[in-house]
């Protein structure tokens, strides 16, 4: 996996991939992005759990809607 060379690139679900890693991947620290797409580690870190939280949402949501919680 290559890390994105802009913000433009970088979305929750890469962002995610490269911290995390996937089953075949190798993962980059927050400073290894950051410093890649011109953002502070800290910003990155700020992005993640952002993405986090969306998903923690939306699957709040579909539990609700399929009658799980």
């Amino acid at each position: 996996m290559q890390i994105p060379m802009t913000k433009k690139e970088l979305t929750d679900k890469l962002l995610h991939e490269m911290v995390m890693g996937s089953k075949k991947e190798q993962t980059f620290t927050y400073q290894e992005i950051g410093n890649q797409v011109g953002l502070s580690h800290e910003r990155i870190r700020q992005i993640e759990v952002k993405a986090l939280k969306k998903v923690k949402t939306l699957f709040t949501k579909m539990a609700k809607h399929e009658g799980v919680m």
